[in-house]
């Protein structure tokens, strides 16, 4: 990741950019790509589990999680992509110059290896569309992609359950799928 400038850009918890660090570079990189005609993706993650984590295991079990979100995060995406806590439990990578393959392949990337560590997300991508009016109509729609893979994640869950309850074996494992994919 690039050097950030301010004293503020870093959250010292994670190591990764903060969500004020995360709009600055969002709104630069929104303006070279709209005057340039430049590809300029963004992924969305939601951690499924970490309420559950902190009220079960205490709230440093919950630091330990993100940390190593942030570690997983930072270790599959380029020097030039950003990587932000916005929320809570939610993430972005901001990948400037990439297009919709690319931002798939990283997507996969990010799933496997959250996923690998037993770390349960949801995740959405945006590509800049012509016609959008600001930053904030990539992050909502990278926000709306999330929330349908978190809402098919949840469906999937249910269907396997029941299955599970009727004595069925599940035929594949709905919860390993690539979303987007």
């Amino acid at each position: 990741m690039p050097a950030l400038k301010r004293p503020y850009a870093v959250d010292p918890l994670m190591g990764i950019a903060t969500r004020v660090a995360f709009e600055e570079r969002l709104a630069e990189e929104w303006r070279r790509a709209k005057r340039y005609r430049r590809r300029l993706g963004l992924l969305m993650l939601d951690l499924d589990d970490l309420d559950e984590i902190n009220a079960t295991h205490g709230r440093a079990a919950g630091d330990r999680l993100l940390r190593e979100v942030a570690a997983c995060i930072s270790a599959v995406i380029r020097d030039s992509d950003v990587a932000a806590r916005i929320a809570r439990n939610e993430f972005v990578v901001l990948c400037p110059e990439t297009g919709a393959d690319a931002l798939k392949r990283t997507e996969a990337k990010l799933w496997e290896q959250l996923e690998t560590r037993g770390i349960s997300v949801s995740i959405g991508r945006a590509e800049v569309e012509p016609g959008e009016e600001s930053p904030h109509d990539l992050v909502a729609r990278a926000d709306i992609a999330m929330h349908r893979h978190q809402q098919r994640r949840h469906t999937e869950r249910q269907g396997k359950r029941r299955r599970e309850a009727a004595g069925k074996r599940p035929t594949a494992r709905p919860d390993l799928a690539i979303p987007g994919a």
